[in-house]
């Protein structure tokens, strides 16, 4: 039981702190558990001798036993101590140019002193230590202090972020956000709230709600603001904050009650994930190539890095990544490009283009699969593809909407959507969500079969909201799901213009039954 208990408390630390970090290598976690170990060792063997000698005089032979032990603690603590230094820096000057950099140059000094005062202790004042308690009690003493201070610097590198994802927003610390929540944040201005919809100054993207009491969305770049921002409204305090600045509201936005996901406006674009509770900022992928997919505790993307593609998925809840498809970027004299991803429940699915090429591929794998099924599609240089819970829906130009199950061998035309006025939006497993055109408007209508819907959004709502009636066209930008509650977000445009003018309405709807 006891052995348990220690090694539980020896894994502990590293499940806290940047080891389990997505994106790392697999040496990392036992590296980080080693450290861990080998520290325990040492400072609870000082902790021992120095309790012991309060009541026994130690001999010689003691204390040169335990001093072996702490060697090759050292020496342990010291090779796993660089292994995680490479880990958490991706450049030589973060070092210093970052607070993680200078805090582990705080802790190499410390722990090089106590190397110095250990190498000492074993080489120099073993012999005359054992021979008087006062003086081993006051020279482990010393050590202890050290070692304290030094496990005050490690729990302070645990709770920063690491040199590698510097140039992300910074999260907000829990003081300042606790400050500043009462002040509505400089990139969104709320025009309007009627229960748990609002109207705000200028466009907006990406709404989503997680329990329907409040809203995160995207603003959009516009002549007041230069760069977009990812905000947070409580609907029942009527109170904001601004969570991260310089975001890319293009490639899409997602939630749980742990992480925040999202993109950077950087050059490469970065995919990273926001842990609610602690504020950490962690890189899921540094060359994000198209908007991400998220469904449930999962969040799947396309990067390129070098001569490359691939395919992730990665799981916000376990913190477990997998890898869909790893492909070279140019096979055979053609070069590809990724177009889009989608997620189901069984499998990710991905549009696979080849440039200057009137050919390309509908990819799907499911998590259990070996390998990806490939769809190739002639005549369609980039097909369209939409979120199907059951596996890939996408569209083949001019010849119209195709439904392609995992488990089911090949793709299958869905002629219920061949009407003009319908345009799917996603495939829930259940129902269809469909885009209805009524006139400049925007209407979302769902159904078990596409031609017999119901209205799930109107556009009057958006009307109601914005206090406009007549002279404008109503837009949907965005449908999300909070449980059971439609997310959406439109675009109030004046007819006579394309973007100028433009308002946004976000409204989280009444609870839908299939």
């Amino acid at each position: 039981g006891a052995w348990l208990c220690g090694i539980a408390l020896v894994v502990a630390p590293s499940a806290a702190g940047h080891a389990l970090d997505p994106g790392r290598s697999r040496i990392e976690l036992p590296a980080d558990v080693l450290h861990v170990a080998g520290s325990s060792v040492w400072f609870g063997g000082v902790v021992a001798l120095t309790l012991g000698a309060r009541r026994d005089a130690y001999r010689e032979q003691v204390l040169r036993r335990f001093s072996a032990l702490a060697l090759v603690a050292v020496a342990i603590i010291g090779a796993t101590g660089l292994v995680r230094a490479f880990g958490e820096l991706s450049a030589f000057e973060q070092v210093w140019a970052t607070s993680y950099g200078r805090l582990l140059i705080v802790k190499t000094v410390l722990f090089a002193a106590l190397v110095i005062l250990g190498w000492a202790n074993r080489y120099r004042f073993i012999p005359a230590l054992a021979r008087s308690a006062h003086g081993l009690r006051r020279n482990l003493g010393a050590e202890i202090m050290l070692l304290l201070v030094l496990i005050g610097a490690v729990a302070l590198l645990t709770q920063s972020r690491p040199g590698r994802d510097r140039g992300i927003a910074e999260p907000i610390p829990t003081a300042v956000r606790a400050r500043a929540a009462p002040q509505a944040p400089r990139e969104a201005v709320v025009l309007a709230q009627a229960g748990r919809a609002i109207q705000l100054a200028g466009a907006a993207a990406n709404a989503l709600s997680i329990d329907g009491t409040s809203v995160l969305w995207e603003t959009l770049p516009g002549e007041a603001s230069g760069s977009a921002a990812l905000v947070d409204r409580n609907l029942l305090t009527r109170r904001m904050r601004t969570v991260a600045r310089n975001v890319a509201p293009l490639y899409g936005l997602a939630s749980t009650t742990t992480s925040i996901v999202y993109a950077t406006a950087t050059v490469p674009v970065r995919l990273v994930a926001l842990d609610r509770r602690s504020g950490r900022l962690v890189v899921l992928s540094d060359s994000l190539a198209v908007p991400f997919a998220w469904r449930g505790d999962r969040v799947a993307w396309a990067e390129a890095a070098g001569t490359r593609q691939r395919v992730v998925v990665y799981n916000l809840r376990r913190h477990e990544t997998w890898t869909g498809a790893d492909l070279p970027s140019c096979v055979g004299g053609l070069c590809y490009r990724l177009d889009a991803v989608t997620l189901a429940d069984d499998g990710v699915a991905f549009v696979r283009s080849a440039i200057g090429s009137e050919t390309s591929s509908v990819v799907r794998r499911a998590f259990a699969a070996p390998r990806p099924d490939v769809m190739r599609i002639e005549q369609d240089p980039q097909p369209d593809l939409v979120p199907s819970a059951t596996g890939v829906l996408y569209y083949a130009l001019d010849r119209g909407w195709y439904r392609w199950d995992f488990g089911v061998k090949r793709p299958r035309r869905v002629g219920a959507l061949a009407a003009r006025a319908l345009s799917p939006i996603a495939y829930d497993g259940e129902q269809w969500l469909l885009l209805q055109h009524r006139g400049c408007d925007d209407a979302v209508v769902a159904g078990l079969n596409p031609t017999r819907t119901a209205t799930l959004a109107s556009p009057a709502r958006a009307h109601a909201v914005a206090a406009i009636r007549t002279g404008v066209c109503v837009r949907l930008e965005s449908l999300t799901w909070a449980g059971k509650r439609p997310v959406t977000t439109w675009i109030v445009v004046p007819r006579a213009s394309h973007s100028a003018g433009a308002t946004a309405v976000i409204v989280v709807g009444r609870s839908a039954h299939s």
